[in-house]
């Protein structure tokens, strides 16, 4: 994990006498004099991350401030005093709207997004919900163009398409394959799935499903098709989303619907618009701890 992020990985576990009530993975890296932490870490291009509560949508309103204060007391003291670093981001989960806590201990806070397509009613009703554009798209596909589940194998294929893509726009793509590889060795299908999207033989584009409970979130991929002049990537998200019907999962994400570039594309499938709750909190030095969380990868 620190040969990809820089950091180190702090699991940070919160207790009520010997009951856990939070757990939230912390990644802790040294930037000359600062000790910074943040929860996704820089790299990886990870958009949210965060604490998880034990229980908390069983618990009452007053319970859940309860929670959520004593909470914060108890993270905030293992970040200044345990592990002492002088700045922490914390990126939520999607849907968590609560920020008292976090504004009553300091922290600023602003609004990020995501977008995630229910499949309750099934993919054709997905379909029939989306952009008239997107529809088209699909239907232009059919026949000419082939979206498939893929394995590990084809890795290389898919990291081929997405650096010269990275490459064409002046970045660096921040996953390297043997990171990706590791990781789809470890975690396997049921937490990771690649698709590949083809036409006459030659893959054109892809992209990474990482799978989680009921949802299955379009994490990393999806670049500009290698020659094809067809609507590929349209058909490729369109493929992957019926995958994870067919497989159980209740909803789709697109990750990260921050910028106007990749909302032009996400809004096609007129999923839920969901907040995610960006914290921040600096004893020193805040500028400077800013500056250097710019450096979190943009996602294609």
């Amino acid at each position: 994990m620190r040969k990809l992020t820089g950091a180190d990985l702090q699991k940070l576990v919160i207790r009520k006498g010997n009951t856990v009530v939070a757990v939230c993975p912390v990644f802790v890296q040294r930037r000359g004099p600062l000790r910074l932490a943040y929860s996704p870490p820089l790299a990886g291009a990870v958009h949210h991350m965060g604490p998880a509560f034990m229980d908390y949508d069983s618990l009452t309103d007053r319970n859940r401030i309860r929670l959520l204060t004593g909470y914060q007391s108890a993270f905030d003291t293992l970040i200044e005093q345990g592990i002492r670093c002088n700045y922490v981001e914390l990126r939520f989960p999607p849907g968590f709207l609560d920020a008292r806590a976090l504004q009553w201990a300091g922290y600023r806070i602003r609004l990020l997004y995501t977008r995630v397509v229910d499949l309750g009613a099934g993919p054709q009703a997905a379909l029939r919900q989306s952009s008239p554009d997107l529809r088209r798209n699909v239907r232009k596909c059919e026949g000419r163009v082939v979206s498939r589940a893929a394995s590990s194998e084809e890795l290389p294929a898919f990291l081929r398409i997405v650096q010269s893509r990275y490459r064409e726009v002046g970045a660096r793509y921040p996953l390297s394959s043997e990171f990706l590889s590791d990781l789809f060795r470890n975690m396997g299908p049921s937490r990771i799935q690649l698709f590949l999207a083809e036409e006459a033989g030659e893959i054109q584009t892809g992209l990474i499903l990482a799978l989680h409970r009921h949802r299955a979130t379009v994490w990393h991929g999806s670049a500009r098709p290698q020659s094809s002049q067809l609507p590929v990537g349209d058909h490729l998200h369109w493929s992957a989303l019926q995958w994870a019907h067919e497989h159980g999962f209740r909803e789709f994400e697109l990750m990260d619907a921050d910028s106007a570039r990749l909302e032009e594309f996400k809004s096609k499938f007129n999923g839920r618009l969901l907040p995610v709750l960006h914290a921040e909190r600096s004893k020193i030095w805040h500028r400077v701890a800013e500056r250097i969380g710019r450096d979190r990868p943009a996602l294609f």
